[in-house]
This record gives structure tokens, C-alpha cells and sequence, in this order.
């Protein structure tokens, strides 16, 4: 099976044509090596995928041919990745940052709340 089909059926990319897209930029390694589209993969090779600033590592155990739900996905690899560091970048690990809650029932913010709401978010 093709690396970019794999790739994307296993749901790591949202589609087939960004899973080729980063094959030819150089961000899809299968066994160290960077690849092609169109590499053939075979069972027990380790695809290592750096997607925005996470890196992704999947030994193949399966193949499915189209696209399926993320419990029949799982069911065809084995997740090497390192535990991301909460620390390092918040965006990038769902970090929640604290938000400015108004009560039910006091309508839309005035020009003065949104300055002042701009101002609490502009700090973190």
C-alpha cells in the first residue's frame, strides 16, 4: 500500500492530497528514510510523520483501503510517539487559557468591556 493512502486512511492527515504534500516536502519518513508518495509500505515499517511542531511515530500493523473511524484506524497501527511537553508550546497541546465570562443576561459588551476584556487577553 501507498504511504500518502496509509497515511491519510489512518486519519494522521485530513486528506490524501496534504498526506502527498508533506511526502514531497520532506516531513514522512518510513524506517528513517524520507519518501515518496508513492512508496510501498509493507507490515512492521515505522512512519514517522512532523506535522505543524508534533512529530508522529506509527509502526504499521495493518492496511485498510479507505478511510474509516478512528476505532477501526487504531486497530492498524501501534503510536511510538513521545507524550507531548505541556510546557513547550500551549497552542499546539489544547492548553486552555483562561477566558472572560460575562452572566447571562447582561446582553453584548459595552465598547468600555471590550477594551477591558482586550486588555485581560493581551496579557497571556
Amino acid at each position: 500500500m501507498r504511504v500518502d493512502k496509509w497515511i491519510w486512511a489512518v486519519r494522521m492527515v485530513k486528506s490524501r492530497t496534504l498526506a502527498g504534500t508533506m511526502c514531497k516536502a520532506g516531513k514522512v519518513f518510513v524506517n528513517g528514510e524520507k519518501v515518496k508518495p508513492s512508496k510501498d509500505i509493507k507490515l512492521e515499517d515505522r512512519i514517522e510523520v512532523q506535522h505543524k511542531s508534533v512529530i508522529k511515530i506509527y509502526e504499521v500493523t495493518g492496511f485498510i483501503e479507505k478511510r474509516t473511524s478512528a476505532e477501526l484506524a487504531t486497530q492498524n497501527y501501534i503510536n511510538h510517539s513521545p507524550a507531548p511537553d505541556p510546557l513547550e508550546n500551549p497552542a499546539d497541546n489544547d492548553f486552555e487559557l483562561p477566558q472572560a465570562v460575562r452572566d447571562k443576561g447582561e446582553g453584548r459588551p459595552t465598547k468600555k468591556d471590550r477594551r477591558a476584556i482586550d486588555e485581560f487577553t493581551d496579557y497571556y
